[in-house]
C-alpha cells in the first residue's frame, strides 16, 4: 500500500464526538426544536427514477416487484431509496473520513476519498443490501406499526467496489490477528447526514466483522461500476454484507474503534426486535436497552410475478421471485405452493455465486437468488406461497410476527386471488 499523500499532515489527538441531539420518536426536528429544522431545498434531481414513493421528505422509495427479478444484478435506477433527512451534497476532492479510538496509531489518523482510493487495493463484492423494514406492508395488514409503510421492494442485489475495511484499519494500526486485540470491541460509524431522529446517522458493527478478510466489508466509492450518486452514500458509504442495511452507513465521515455500541438513536432505539407486547411509543422506552441490536439479515422469498389479483391469459405460467438470507450462507431450496400451502413442489433455483477463496473452495456468497415454477395452470381465485432455506436449514415462518417497529418481516409471502381469462382480463 502507498503512503496517503495527506498521511503526514493530518494526524492529530483525537477529538471528541459531539452528543447526538435525540428527538422524541415520532416527531420531527422542527416539532422537538424550530432551530433545528431540516433543509430539503437541495434534494437531487429525482424524476427518472422508476421507483414508488413511500415518503416524499425524507425521500424513500422502493421500485415495483417485477422489475427486481428482471437481472439478477440490480441496475441503479432500480435501487430502493431509504434517507433519514435531507441529503448531504458532498464533493469527493473535499471530503475526508476520521478514523480514531482504540488501537489506532497516534490516536486519530485523517484520509481523503483521493487516499482510500489509490492506497489501497480496489476490490469488488455483489452483495444484497436490504433495509430491516423490507415487508413492513405485511405487519401493518395485522396491526399498526410505526415507520415507513415499505412493501416487499426494499432490497437489491448489487455490484459494490472500494476499500476494503480490514486493510484501513490496519494501515490505521489494528493487528490483524485477533487473539492480538479484544473480541468485544466494536467499530463505530458516524455520517454527515443530518436525520429527523438525531443529530447525524450513526451505527456500529462488531469489529471481529469490520476485520474479517471474509466479511467483505468495504469503504465503498463505486455502485455498479460507477462512482456513488448521491442518493446511495457519494462519495464513500459503508457496505457489511449479510448485514440489514442499518448498518450500512452512508456518507462516511467517522469511523471509532469503541468497547460499546454506538450510541446513535438507531443503534440503541431503532432497529430492534421488540416483543409483541410493545404497542406504543411509551411502552417501547422500556425495551430498547434490554434488547441486542438486529445486524444479520433473515432468510427471506418473495413472489414479484404474480401479484396479489392480477389476470393473466390462459396457458403455463411461471412464477419468479428472489430468495435470500444472511451470514454468508447460500439459498438451498425454495419451495412454491398454488393451494395455499396444502402442497409443495420444489422451483427451479438460479444461486448468486458465492466467493472463491484465494486457497482454493468455497467462501461465504453475499448474493440473492432467484427461483421460477412453471404451471400449465393456475387454479382459479389461488393462493400462491413461497417458503425459502438456506444451508444452515434456517426457513420462514408460516404468519407474521407482528412487532411495533415492524422490522424483519420473514412470514411466508403469499399471493392471493390470481385467476386466468382467454383475453388476460376480467
Amino acid at each position: 500500500m502507498n503512503r496517503p499523500a495527506s498521511e503526514g499532515l493530518m494526524r492529530m489527538p483525537p477529538v471528541p464526538s459531539p452528543a447526538p441531539s435525540r428527538k422524541p420518536r415520532g416527531t420531527s426536528s422542527s416539532e422537538s426544536n424550530p432551530s433545528l429544522a431540516l433543509d430539503y431545498s437541495s434534494e437531487p434531481c429525482r424524476k427518472s427514477y422508476p421507483l414508488i414513493v413511500r415518503k416524499d421528505a425524507p425521500y424513500n422509495a422502493e421500485p415495483p416487484l417485477e422489475a427486481l427479478v428482471k437481472s439478477v444484478q440490480t441496475p441503479t435506477p432500480h435501487l430502493f431509496v431509504r434517507q433519514h433527512g435531507p441529503v448531504p451534497d458532498l464533493h469527493p476532492d473535499d471530503h475526508t473520513i476520521v478514523f480514531q479510538g482504540l488501537g489506532i496509531k497516534h490516536g486519530h489518523v485523517k484520509l481523503s476519498v483521493s487516499d482510500i482510493k489509490n492506497t489501497f487495493e480496489k476490490v469488488e463484492t455483489t452483495a444484497v443490501l436490504m433495509c430491516a423494514g423490507n415487508r413492513r406492508d405485511g405487519l401493518q395488514a395485522v396491526k399498526p406499526v410505526q415507520g415507513v409503510i415499505w412493501g416487499p421492494g426494499t432490497v437489491g442485489n448489487c455490484r459494490w467496489t472500494g476499500a476494503r475495511l480490514c486493510q484501513v484499519l490496519e494501515y490505521c494500526g489494528l493487528p490483524t490477528n485477533p487473539l492480538n486485540r479484544s473480541r468485544a470491541l466494536h467499530c463505530a460509524f458516524n455520517s454527515v447526514e443530518c436525520c429527523e431522529e438525531d443529530a447525524n446517522y450513526g451505527s456500529s458493527i462488531p469489529l471481529d466483522k469490520a476485520m474479517d478478510p471474509l466479511g467483505d466489508v468495504l469503504l465503498a466509492y463505486e455502485l455498479n461500476g460507477e462512482p456513488l450518486c448521491r442518493d446511495h452514500g457519494a462519495p464513500v458509504r459503508l457496505v457489511v454484507p449479510g448485514f440489514i442495511g442499518a448498518r450500512w452507513v452512508k456518507y462516511l465521515a467517522q469511523v471509532t474503534i469503541q468497547t460499546n455500541e454506538s450510541d446513535a438513536f438507531y443503534q440503541q432505539e431503532d432497529y430492534k426486535l421488540l416483543p409483541a407486547l410493545v404497542d406504543s411509543h411509551l411502552s417501547a422506552e422500556e425495551w430498547w436497552s434490554k434488547l441486542p441490536a438486529i445486524q444479520e439479515i433473515n432468510v427471506q422469498s418473495v413472489i414479484c410475478y404474480p401479484k396479489s389479483g392480477q389476470v393473466l391469459p390462459l396457458g403455463p405460467v411461471t412464477i419468479k421471485g428472489y430468495a435470500l438470507t444472511g451470514g454468508g450462507r447460500s439459498i438451498e431450496r425454495v419451495d412454491v405452493s398454488i393451494d395455499c400451502g396444502e402442497t409443495w413442489d420444489v422451483a427451479k433455483l438460479n444461486n448468486s455465486p458465492c466467493k472463491n477463496l484465494e486457497e482454493g473452495g468455497q467462501g461465504p456468497c453475499w448474493g440473492w437468488s432467484f427461483f421460477e415454477y412453471t404451471v400449465d395452470s393456475l387454479p382459479d381465485g389461488c393462493e400462491i406461497v413461497c417458503r425459502a432455506f438456506d444451508t444452515s436449514q434456517n426457513t420462514q415462518p408460516d404468519r407474521p410476527l407482528w412487532n411495533y417497529r415492524g422490522v424483519m418481516n420473514n412470514a411466508l409471502f403469499r399471493v392471493k386471488d390470481v385467476i386466468q381469462r382467454e383475453d388476460g382480463k376480467v
